[in-house]
């Protein structure tokens, strides 16, 4: 996407969104199922800027429990910046950030969102690479993910910047170590959150 900053009510499956625009872009009231992907679905190049508004980025064929495998490639990378607002990504797995992978740079926004379902080796719901910076507020959960290793929820390979978790729930999510958040170096505060049942 290169020349709209704006889409409203689409509804698409196994196809990729690809953002390398310095424009910023915001894709509302969208449905995305993409079980049979063989990337991630939503990609966010360096300086780019994506927002999901009132969207559902699914990794099944339909998201009434017909289908029961999930997409094996996670949902989205990002190396710019996403913001989910009202929003939810579930049923995705992946080597590390079986929801959302946030590279060196990258930075991802959660409003009254939702990462739930996902799975991976490391970061079930979110990996934060050393660089990265996620901001989870306003009633918004990661919850039900899970990991083999470690971070069933968020794995933060290195907290700094202006990581947070606020207003918010970390919930049942499990794995071998740090069944909701994993730091692997670093401190990471969480306030005025709910974190139980991990």
């Amino acid at each position: 996407l290169e020349y709209c900053n704006s889409i409203d009510g689409t509804s698409d499956a196994d196809h990729s969104i690809d953002i390398n625009t310095t424009v910023p872009i915001t894709i509302t009231n969208m449905s995305h199922f993409a079980r049979l992907s063989t990337d991630r679905i939503v990609n966010v190049a360096k300086n780019a800027s994506l927002t999901l508004d009132n969207c559902l980025v699914c990794g099944r064929e339909y998201d009434d429990g017909s289908i029961t495998d999930n997409a094996s490639v996670g949902a989205a990378y990002v190396a710019g910046t996403l913001s989910l607002n009202n929003s939810q990504i579930r049923y995705f797995s992946a080597e590390n950030g079986g929801g959302v992978y946030i590279a060196n740079g990258g930075s991802l926004t959660l409003s009254s969102s939702t990462i739930e379902y996902c799975s991976a080796d490391n970061g079930g719901g979110v990996y934060v690479a050393t660089g990265g910076n996620i901001e989870i507020d306003n009633y918004s959960s990661i919850s039900n993910n899970s990991a083999n290793d470690n971070g069933g929820g968020v794995y933060f390979a290195t907290v700094d910047g202006n990581n947070r978790i606020t207003i918010s729930g970390i919930t049942e999510n499990s794995a071998n170590y740090g069944g909701g958040v994993y730091v692997a170096g670093g401190t990471l505060t969480i306030s005025n959150a709910v974190y139980i049942y991990n």
